[in-house]
């Protein structure tokens, strides 16, 4: 059954390349503004950076730093337009998402318009507000690790005694950040195939062995692509780096869309014989 599922989800997958080259794209340009902004940032504090051997000059560059850190003026215009970049990354996506997801139910529906806009236009409010109790969820757990991680590192005697007491937090916090991505997942399937959002909830909770576990071998199969394109790129330094690295962006998008319908076929597989 599992194998089954897994080939479906690939072959739904196969139907939606317009969306995967789409996605591809917004995630391009995503990284490309993002690396610009990281780009000023670090041109900006290397000019201003002195030279090693004037130890006053270094001092006073620090304390400077310290003062500019604590001017909200001042990180507010600096960190201004990482700031606009979250906020349209963060109204954008989840809008993106409900197009792709009405796309891949409604494929074999008759319909002059396309299925992605009526998509957006259905369920891209109810995406974004999903998509910001997912973030409420994903950020809940901070408010104790960030306080726990602080006192840690104030009190570590030894590297070893820091990494036991860190690890087991941060292996935790990551098991959670992945159960909550796949439960909000099927929230979203719920929302686009019933309109109902409490049945995929209970759904997932009664299946979190096999739904994690598809999850699982798409994560898998992520990083060590990921892990093969970022090695050959550091072989490669130059022009093919480039390419690679915008091959990368398709592969991540086609492996997540191949999750994401994966998901899909086994909640219709389930639910049809209820």
């Amino acid at each position: 059954m599992i194998v089954n599922i897994i080939k479906q989800g690939l072959k739904t997958t196969n139907q939606n390349m317009v969306y995967i080259l789409l996605f591809s794209m917004y995630q391009l340009v995503c990284g490309i503004l993002l690396f610009q902004w990281i780009e000023s940032v670090i041109i900006s504090i290397s000019l201003r950076f002195p030279d090693s051997s004037i130890m006053d000059a270094r001092q006073l560059f620090i304390i400077e730093g310290q003062y500019l850190i604590t001017d909200g003026d001042f990180m507010l215009k600096f960190l201004s337009p990482l700031l606009i970049f979250i906020g349209i990354r963060w109204i954008v996506s989840p809008l993106l998402n409900a197009g792709l997801f009405y796309a891949i139910h409604h494929k074999e529906s008759k319909s002059d318009k396309p299925l992605f806009l009526q998509g957006v236009i259905k369920l891209g409010r109810s995406f974004f507000i999903i998509s910001c109790i997912h973030l409420l969820f994903f950020s809940l757990p901070l408010y104790w690790i960030f306080p726990f991680l602080k006192n840690t590192l104030e009190t570590y005697t030894t590297p070893y005694s820091l990494l036991w007491n860190v690890t087991p937090v941060l292996i935790a916090y990551i098991v959670y950040v992945w159960i909550i991505h796949i439960l909000f997942m099927y929230i979203q399937w719920g929302k686009t195939t019933s309109n109902n959002i409490t049945s995929p909830v209970v759904f997932m909770l009664k299946n979190i062995v096999i739904t994690n576990g598809l999850s699982l071998i798409i994560i898998i199969i992520i990083g060590v692509f990921t892990a093969l394109f970022f090695s050959v790129s550091m072989m490669w330094v130059g022009f093919w780096a480039i390419i690679i690295n915008q091959i990368q962006y398709f592969i991540r998008v086609y492996l997540k869309v191949w999750e994401i319908s994966t998901q899909y076929h086994f909640w219709l597989h389930k639910k049809e014989p209820q």
